[in-house]
């Protein structure tokens, strides 16, 4: 079938006519087809926009469905999540605890067979090692004064520039302190205005200046410490310092000990002993280097300034400040009332001492491998051995030569200085076969250590009665102390009345039941002291479980004083081990054998006799705890500083005579009160130079098990420790501590706070009393010797 334009090409030879209007015919058929062309792609375009809107709608129909479904399956899917998440928690708490145990049950077995292979080596160094720490700490500071360079070669332009000001201040400052006042000292012995004295002018040594260093240099040592506390250690340049310092320390003293011996020599001092007194030129210039060695003990003050900008804040100890204090005290008297004579000697074997002791310092911060064939702790020997020598030669002197020159006060105030840096670096620490037992521990113990007190135990046991109530679970019976269900990270020590209440404790019994039977004691003790040991072992043989043994031995720690024949005479025994019931009561009888009272002799024990337990430092004798614990300190009796719960400040004669029940109530309540105020606040004891954080530095932040703790914000390594220790007896509570006491007291209904308002009142009633009293006497001794002189 053709086209109509085909149609149109065969009629152009035939007809015109036909051809036009085929013609027109064409081109109306080709706007019909555009037209309808057009009109179809019109309605294409419009069935599109209707598809195009219908899409969107549903596809917006289905999005919201989706998040519908989405919401409506996260919210279902959240519990499931928490509840897999809490249990996969517990799961691995669970394992970790099991694993901890696991872990602590393998190092006790292998400390066990260690004990056993390797016990006598074991035993040795741990009864040395206190003594040993301690006197290290003590020497001069070994470990700070000999620690060499860690950032490379020391600095040669420091090292020259600290020697030329050490040498200006040996050429220049030194001669210009040595003749200090000695054109006024000859021009009043011209004048005949007062006798002229051996030593010369350097005999006046002036007690303003002596008070002014030592209030200096406790100033220092506060202030310093504080303003270190926030700031890095001092590094640069002080090594160099520490060179020249340790070398010119090493110097003066040699030429102090050389001079002294040849001055000595030159005025015919044949022995060191029952040398008179040279008033002449030959004889001031001996005083003159007796004067120049007890400059030296103001220059050795300078140590602890290395050890405050080092942040070596643990190596300050009231030891190593009092030693040093008390050193230079020591040589000012010598030097004030006895510039000559038999000084000679102290004085030379001191500067010697300190020679080799600086050159040891000097040597040991220059050579990276130290001082050949010397160790540390013959730094110490030979500083006993300087104790030991000077303490024999004062005792000779005020036997043999006691109506010699030398005042018999200085004789004295040298004897008790040379026998005090003696007994500073003895081991008093006596360690008993089978009474004393060293043992390792696989974990850091939280160690309560009651102080002695005498019948102001009674506040010892209120605070015993808080943590019984906090630190052990409530349901716990004597007869299950033995068993594990009492909490293995609790240790216990005490002294005399202090054990008695650390036994309480450690039995499981109940503090608040045994202060009820201590107080049916208190009638017949009032006013009868020889009572008291014997109401002790009534309650003691009442109270004390049959299971006791078992309970204390490796949890308490009961200090003695045992007397010997032998060297020091005194010594500390911690007891720990206890074979029977009747080792328990003798452990307990001789810690609380008071002299005269107890008995004019000693307390017979297993074949030793002991006295009171006293006040051993933990310095000397580790009894608190050991050096890994937490150790808490409550002292009743005579509270210091360095305690963390302490009474105030009690008359001394209740220890001994009781006051009546009521005032024993209040001492018991304050006891509870105190107990309960340091374990709901952190504290940090007043001892140490570091301060507590205060409220603002607290923050809350979650620790490791999804709990919540406080923790401070800042807070530095020096003083972490007692932050630490707070915070982990924190986490041995079984209850929150509110820092209240009970409303009602059980056994009598009255509330605590009268019986503690009470027992404040008559403390201080008793103590005005005894204040007036006082300045009664003062006041007539003094009307006599005015009377006297008159």
């Amino acid at each position: 079938m053709s086209s109509p334009c085909n149609a149109a090409d065969e009629a152009t030879n035939g007809n015109a006519t036909s051809a036009s209007n085929a013609s027109k015919t064409c081109d109306k058929d080709e706007k019909d087809e555009k037209a309808s062309e057009s009109e179809t792609f019109s309605r294409f375009r419009e069935v599109a926009a209707e598809i195009s809107t219908k899409a969107w709608k549903l596809s917006a129909e289905a999005h919201a469905k989706a998040h519908e479904l989405s919401d409506e399956i996260s919210t279902k899917a959240t519990p499931l999540l928490a509840k897999a998440q809490a249990k996969a928690h517990e799961i691995s708490d669970e394992i970790s605890t099991k694993a901890t145990h696991f872990t602590a049950k393998a190092q006790a077995k292998a400390h066990e067979i260690s004990d056993s292979l390797f016990a006598h080596m074991l035993n040795a160094e741990a009864a040395a090692s206190a003594a040993m720490a301690r006197r290290r700490a003590l020497v001069g500071l070994v470990d700070v004064l000999v620690e060499r360079h860690s950032a490379g070669r020391l600095k040669r332009r420091w090292v020259l520039a600290t020697a030329m000001v050490t040498f200006c201040y040996c050429r220049y400052a030194l001669p210009a302190l040595a003749s200090w006042g000695s054109g006024h000292w000859e021009r009043s012995v011209d004048a005949s205005e007062f006798e002229q004295t051996v030593g010369g002018h350097n005999s006046h040594v002036n007690f303003a200046v002596l008070v002014v260093v030592s209030l200096g240099y406790l100033s220092m040592l506060h202030c310093s410490s504080r303003l270190m506390e926030a700031r890095l250690p001092i590094k640069s340049t002080i090594f160099e310092i520490l060179v020249v310092y340790n070398m010119t320390q090493m110097l003066l003293n040699t030429y102090v000990c050389v001079r002294v011996l040849q001055e000595a020599w030159l005025q015919g001092f044949s022995y060191p002993w029952g040398n008179q007194f040279v008033y002449t030129k030959e004889g001031h210039r001996l005083g003159y280097f007796i004067w120049f060695h007890y400059h030296c003990c103001q220059l050795e003050l300078l140590d602890t300034v290395f050890v405050v900008i080092r942040k070596k804040f643990q190596k300050i100890t009231f030891l190593h400040v009092w030693l040093r204090l008390l050193n230079m005290w020591g040589w000012f008297f010598a030097c004030r009332y006895a510039c000559g004579g038999d000084t000679y000697f102290p004085a030379a074997v001191n500067a010697a001492t300190r020679a080799v002791v600086y050159a040891f310092y000097s040597l040991s911060l220059l050579s990276q491998r130290g001082v050949p064939l010397v160790r540390k702790a013959h730094v110490t020997e030979l500083q006993m051995f300087q104790f030991a020598i000077c303490a024999c030669h004062a005792l000779f002197c005020m036997y043999r030569f006691w109506d010699m020159q030398i005042s018999r006060a200085v004789l004295l105030l040298y004897f008790l200085v040379m026998t005090s840096g003696l007994m500073l670096y003895t081991d008093f620490h006596y360690q008993a076969d089978g009474k004393s037992v060293t043992k390792l521990e696989a974990q850091r113990k939280i160690s309560i250590a009651f102080d002695s007190s005498g019948w102001l135990y009674c506040y010892h046991f209120g605070v015993a009665a808080w943590l019984r109530e906090h630190l052990v679970p409530d349901d716990l019976q004597p007869e299950e102390a033995e068993s594990e269900k009492f909490p293995n990270h609790l240790a216990f020590s005490g002294s005399s009345g202090g054990a008695l209440v650390a036994t309480v404790l450690s039995c499981g019994l109940q503090p608040k039941e045994v202060f009820e039977v201590v107080l049916t004691k208190q009638p017949e003790c009032a006013y009868n002291p020889f009572r008291m040991l014997p109401a002790a072992e009534d309650v003691l043989r009442k109270m004390m479980p049959a299971n006791a043994y078992r309970s204390l031995s490796g949890r308490i720690r009961v200090l003695l004083t045992r007397v010997s024949l032998k060297f020091p005479f005194l010594s500390a025994e911690v007891v720990n081990s206890f074979k029977n019931q009747e080792d328990v009561f003798h452990a307990l009888r001789s810690s609380c054998h008071v002299p005269i009272i107890g008995g004019i002799g000693p307390y017979r024990y297993d074949g030793h006799a002991y006295f009171d337990g006293m006040f051993w430092p933990q310095m000397l004798v580790p009894w608190k705890g050991n050096e890994a614990d937490y150790v808490v300190r409550v002292s009743a009796l005579l509270s210091n500083p360095s305690s963390d719960i302490s009474a105030p400040f009690l008359p001394a004669w209740w220890a001994v005579f009781p006051p009546k029940e009521p005032i024993l109530r209040g001492l018991y309540w304050r006891g509870y009160r105190d107990a309960a105020r340091w374990f709901s606040s952190p504290e940090v004891s007043a001892w140490s130079c570091r301060s507590a954080a205060s409220a603002e530095g607290l923050r809350r932040r979650p620790s490791g098990k999804g709990r919540l703790s406080l923790k401070p914000e800042g807070t530095e390594d020096a003083d972490g420790e007692d932050r630490d220790r707070w915070f982990e007896i924190q986490k041995l509570l079984l209850k929150k501590p509110d820092g209240l006491v009970p409303d009602v007291d059980p056994a009598t209904g009255q509330a605590p706070e009268e019986y503690i308002e009470l027992m404040e009142a008559a403390m201080n009633r008793e103590r005005m009393c005894i204040g007036g009293m006082s300045m009664v006497i003062c006041a007539l001794v003094f009307m006599w010797v005015l009377v006297g002189w008159l």
